[in-house]
């Protein structure tokens, strides 16, 4: 019997209020990601129960080990989830009950959370980028990419879609048809690398390596690994704005709110940043490196770090309004990679090798709850919601203990 499926998540789709698709809108929650917050969401209160998992596939390889299959983080709207694999399959489901709608045979390894607009999924992959329709998942177009672009998921605004690939090019192309308006290099300006961080170490030999990225319809903001910075286009013309330089390698999607733009480094700093200078306006050190895209809610940047901390700062001025840690020495491990999901008055992110799912009271700090989906399985990826359920994916640890799965947490049933 076919195993349920479930995936309910907030997408990468990232528009300005006033640039959102006419065709259709988007059904709620809010997709968007801008900030973090999700408009009408109800995260619970008290810790919530395990209502349904579901592990990865197995594979059989030639020498008879199995090796589990990689599974990207999702996106859902009207109903319908969409989500890739290691195997290069991109699958669109129905999110009440996992019903499978349809299956996009890629063929290459989909190892990112796709994006979505009113008519078509977009995705990265090692050909570059893709776009099938929505409603069957037939191919609409495709951009390839010399050397790919598997760590980069594509964003839909306006009539254009935002993506940049390992040649070190980022790209406006046009939504419907996938061809080039502007493209813009950032590899030819590469700068110096900075101490510990030797850009050659982690190109993983292509010429660049661009992971997230933000656009807010006025400028495509993009980070940039292996350069150890941020590089800001702008959206209609493809000219640089500016290029922000960090000390460390910068894996986490910057966050643009307003006039701000919150980005942060393995240099172990959290920034901000004028939207349209790259001017640094203050900056907040921590004691160990950043992975995880800040979220702002309500003049408040929540900063996951190390052992599992959640920074509160003022948005303003990097002032630290409180920080919460785990009191249990044993769930202190790691660095979380999470974007964090916010109410309004709760926030959740998830730990990295404890593989614990924080609740935290935005007003005090304090702990709400905490849940372990897995024991012995890390939590890597974002928290995410359809309102009321949280949604989270796990892995296996480095010893290939624990389990890669996806589980859908919440309050019990009636």
């Amino acid at each position: 019997m076919r195993q349920r499926l479930a995936w309910l998540s907030l997408s990468w789709l990232m528009v300005a209020p006033e640039l959102a698709l006419a065709e259709k809108p988007l059904g709620p929650p809010d997709y968007t990601k801008i900030s973090g917050f999700v408009a009408g969401a109800k995260l619970p209160m008290e810790e919530p129960i395990l209502l349904w998992k579901v592990t990865a596939a197995t594979v059989i390889r030639g020498n008879g080990n199995g090796e589990v299959v990689g599974l990207s983080n999702p996106v859902t709207a009207d109903g319908v989830v969409y989500f890739g694999d290691d195997l290069g399959r991109l699958f669109a489901l129905d999110a009440a009950d996992g019903t499978e709608l349809w299956v996009h045979e890629h063929g290459q390894r989909i190892s990112v959370e796709p994006s979505l607009d009113a008519k078509h999924v977009y995705f990265g992959s090692e050909l570059g980028f893709t776009a099938v329709g929505r409603d069957n998942g037939q191919l609409v177009w495709q951009h390839l990419v010399q050397h790919g672009a598997d760590e980069t998921t594509p964003l839909p605004v306006g009539n254009r879609v935002f993506a940049s690939g390992y040649d070190g090019v980022c790209y406006a192309l046009e939504r419907s048809t996938g061809k080039v308006i502007w493209q813009h290099d950032f590899a030819a300006d590469a700068p110096a690398d900075q101490p510990g961080f030797e850009g050659q170490r982690a190109r993983l030999d292509k010429p660049a390596r661009p992971r997230g990225a933000a656009c807010d319809g006025t400028i495509f903001v993009q980070g940039v690994f292996d350069q150890s910075r941020y590089v800001a286009v702008d959206c209609q013309t493809g000219k640089r704005r500016w290029s922000f330089q960090t000390g460390g390698w910068t894996g986490a999607a910057p966050t643009i709110v307003k006039d701000r733009v919150y980005v942060n480094s393995q240099d172990k700093h959290l920034y901000c940043l004028d939207r349209d200078t790259g001017t640094l306006l203050w900056k907040y050190q921590t004691p160990s490196w950043l992975a995880s895209q800040p979220a702002v809610h309500n003049g408040i940047v929540f900063q996951p770090g190390s052992k599992g901390r959640l920074y509160q700062l003022d948005a303003d001025s990097g002032r630290l309004i409180r920080v919460f840690e785990s009191d249990d020495e044993a769930d202190r491990q790691g660095t979380a990679y999470s974007f964090p999901l916010i109410d309004g008055v709760t926030a959740c992110f998830a730990t990295g090798r404890s593989g614990l799912l924080y609740a935290v009271d935005v007003a005090t700090g304090k702990l709400r709850w905490k849940l372990r989906p897995a024991d012995k399985s890390e939590l890597l990826t974002d928290p995410v919601t359809d309102g009321q359920r949280i949604f989270v994916v796990s892995r296996q640890d480095i010893k290939k203990a624990g389990e890669t799965a996806i589980f859908a947490i919440g309050p019990p049933q009636p």
